[in-house]
């Protein structure tokens, strides 16, 4: 299974979009311990002015799915056991509770819980990241970070 390893503010080339929105973390993407990506332009908070909720370190999986059905992207959920990723063949099989996940801020769009539901890592822009929360990744460096995964393929994710 290949991990992606996410590190929040991390980035040594950070990119202010024309919002004020940052691309200050980095993602690693390994198979096997062999680095396929090392990208320095993610954003992994929601766009500014937008009062969300904002995804929680921990360890994830994801799907290789389609974002808005358009385009390829990561979707992002969790599990009781591990044993449960037997049972998930495409993104239809993931329950709509496992989405929800834990926020590191208190979210108004939950009333005020510490939970965020619907994450993706998904294409950003420059304008803005196009995030309410998700994790995304500046066009081109998108392009090659999710040429990396299949559809339906399942990775770790892992948000430090």
């Amino acid at each position: 299974m290949k991990e992606v390893i996410i590190s929040r503010g991390r980035s040594s080339d950070t990119l202010r979009c024309e919002n004020g929105d940052l691309y200050d973390s980095t993602i690693e993407v390994y198979d096997c311990e062999k680095l396929l990506a090392l990208l320095y332009h993610v954003n992994t908070d929601s766009t500014l002015g937008y009062k969300g909720g904002e995804l929680a370190e921990g360890s994830y999986f994801a799907i290789c799915g389609k974002h808005r059905n358009k385009y390829k992207a990561l979707r992002i959920f969790t599990v009781n056991d591990e044993s449960e990723l037997d049972n998930i063949h495409n993104e239809c099989y993931i329950e709509p509770k496992m989405r929800i996940l834990p926020s590191k801020i208190p979210n108004p769009n939950h009333d005020g819980e510490y939970i965020i539901s619907c994450v993706n890592i998904h294409k950003g822009g420059v304008s803005w990241d196009w995030s309410h929360g998700c994790i995304t990744i500046l066009g081109g460096e998108y392009d090659d970070f999710v040429s990396k995964f299949e559809y339906n393929e399942i990775v770790k994710i892992i948000l430090k």
